[in-house]
């Protein structure tokens, strides 16, 4: 196998507090995501610095790789997870997408087959082109590439009338996150928050393939009823 899949999975939500394990029909949000990932036919790990989440993915006959509280962002923690593996490819499918499917995944996988790092967008509606918890892509056609694939040139939170919704799924050649890992945070990623702008800040090129709109992640309470109610 030369794919592996790391759901980073954390309790300390600001908004969302012990959200990875929330229920919707008896099932929680955690083995949710995890479900959909094994579809794929990738190795499967949940990486988390909790021991509560780690007994439900044992729970459920899951993978854990335990990692360090103080570990920053998502892809640090897949880095950390997988960092002395065999892997060629990792994809970082985030612990609250209940709704990422399993040919989405692998869309966004095979785009690390050309190039360093993956992800996907989808096309914006015009509230979302305003919500500060919309993270936008501005990327361009790459005209030189037969596939419709998209060079990501900036991600950010700010209201824009252009550019596309960031899906939050994320691909990488293993050699580029073990680099990533070495890299501090840069200022563009402490101010948005936002952990794909270090591969911007230090001049790796990110690609993208559109999808269809994924109806969103679980980051607030109004989110989770809607998980539960739909």
């Amino acid at each position: 196998m030369d794919t592996v899949i790391v759901i980073p999975a954390r309790m300390q939500s600001s908004r969302l507090p012990g959200k990875p394990l929330l229920k919707r029909n008896g099932i929680t949000l955690i083995e949710t995501v995890w479900r959909q990932c094994v579809q794929t036919g990738f190795d499967v790990f949940v990486a988390t610095d909790h021991e509560d989440i780690a007994e439900e993915v044992n729970n459920f006959r899951g993978q854990v790789a335990m990692t360090r509280p103080e570990t920053p962002t998502g892809s640090d923690r897949c880095a950390e997870a997988v960092y002395l593996e065999s892997y060629k490819y990792v994809v970082n499918v985030q612990g609250d997408m209940p709704y990422i499917t399993p040919e989405q995944i692998v869309d966004c996988q095979s785009l690390v087959k050309q190039f360093d790092v993956g992800t996907l967008i989808y096309d914006m509606d015009v509230a979302e082109q305003t919500n500060p918890n919309s993270v936008k892509c501005i990327a361009v056609k790459h005209h030189k590439i037969k596939q419709e694939v998209f060079e990501c040139k900036w991600f950010g939170r700010m209201a824009v009338p252009y550019g596309y919704h960031h899906a939050g799924i994320y691909s990488y050649r293993m050699n580029a996150l073990r680099q990533y890992k070495r890299i501090d945070q840069g200022v563009f990623e402490q101010i948005e928050k936002l952990e794909q702008l270090r591969w911007l800040e230090n001049g790796f090129r990110v690609f993208a393939r559109k999808t269809t709109p994924i109806k969103g992640e679980i980051n607030t309470p109004e989110d989770y009823d809607f998980w539960i109610n739909n």
